[in-house]
């Protein structure tokens, strides 16, 4: 359990599951300093109600102070949710219909490096990434009282099975943390990809993307049994790479922190 790829392991925090188990994010408080905000399946807000419309709480994403929470909708509904947080304060809620061929999966977003785009992924073996217009950042997205449109897909070159996660390194580079438990597709289980967009999200319908092997992610054998890769998240500020991964017993959540060697 070392470095990941060019990645070097800087260090190691562990988490109660409840509350870090689905992922996590960096974003920027008031006072300019950074936080890093976790997610876990009791951070989802509408689990205790009696019928709740949103039964599960996603990877989330963050742009400078404003951070989006991804929901999926019960089965059957053909929805899912992004909730924005503002930096004044404040919440929006902005549901998604599902289109043809779409799953109401709703694992991780992320947000592109202009923060006008939010990159979302369904579940099991995928050849693309669906794209959405980020709510109050791009108009394009409407107001909460009006459905969000998918604005685009990502093609991807080759599959990417089981993606938990999924965070911006720049314009045109993404890196994906993925479940896959077996190693059919790239060699090893449970891998770091990384995704290069053919051009920077602007808003067209289509945008090819090349995936190519980071690293195998550090799921070595005393872990095994019970394992769960889940969320990534990349700090541009201060350059860490932070990937979530659920221990044997499922209390645990562990985060390798990373930096480029």
């Amino acid at each position: 359990m070392g470095d990941l790829g060019g990645w070097r392991l800087v260090d190691t925090q562990h988490r109660i599951s409840a509350f870090a188990n689905q992922g996590l994010v960096t974003v920027r408080r008031p006072d300019g300093s950074r936080q890093v905000l976790r997610r876990g399946f009791l951070s989802n807000p509408y689990l205790w109600q009696r019928r709740p419309r949103w039964v599960h709480i996603g990877d989330p994403g963050a742009w400078d102070a404003y951070v989006v929470d991804c929901y999926q909708g019960r089965a059957g509904r053909g929805e899912k949710m992004f909730r924005l947080r503002l930096p004044a304060g404040g919440h929006q809620e902005h549901v998604h219909p599902v289109a043809v061929g779409e799953t109401i999966n709703n694992s991780f977003v992320a947000l592109s490096a202009d923060g006008h785009w939010m990159v979302s992924g369904e579940w099991e073996q995928l050849t693309r990434l669906l794209v959405f217009p980020t709510p109050a950042l791009n108009p394009r997205a409407g107001f909460p009282d009006q459905p969000l449109p998918l604005a685009g897909i990502i093609e991807l070159d080759r599959p990417v099975r089981r993606p938990q996660g999924i965070t911006f390194l720049d314009p045109v580079t993404m890196l994906c943390s993925t479940d896959d438990p077996t190693p059919h597709l790239w060699g090893v289980p449970r891998q770091l990809l990384r995704v290069t967009l053919a051009r920077p999200l602007a808003g067209e319908p289509t945008v090819p993307a090349t995936v190519t092997f980071e690293g195998a992610l550090p799921t070595a054998h005393h872990l095994a049994g019970g394992i769960e890769v889940e969320g990534l998240d990349y700090d541009p500020v201060t350059t860490d790479l932070r990937v979530s991964i659920v221990r044997a017993g499922r209390i645990i959540t562990t985060t390798y922190r990373y930096r480029l060697a």
